[in-house]
């Protein structure tokens, strides 16, 4: 997984995405577009994922 669409897609979808971080729809596919999730969704979008999730996909501030 390289984007946040491969994170999306492995998670089952934006639906799936939305429903795990309990936000609309509309917000995973604007996070999609902009190919970068938002930091406060990592936590709950690894756990499910069950391995670690490429931190460059997400909203972090400061150094990697």
């Amino acid at each position: 997984m390289k984007t946040a669409s491969d994170i999306i897609t492995f998670l089952g979808g934006r639906q799936a995405v939305a429903d795990l971080v309990s936000v609309k729809v509309d917000a995973v596919r604007k996070a999609e577009d902009g190919n970068k999730l938002p930091a406060a969704w990592y936590n709950m979008l690894e756990n499910h994922a069950g391995r670690p999730l490429p931190r460059d996909c997400f909203t972090f501030k400061g150094a990697a």
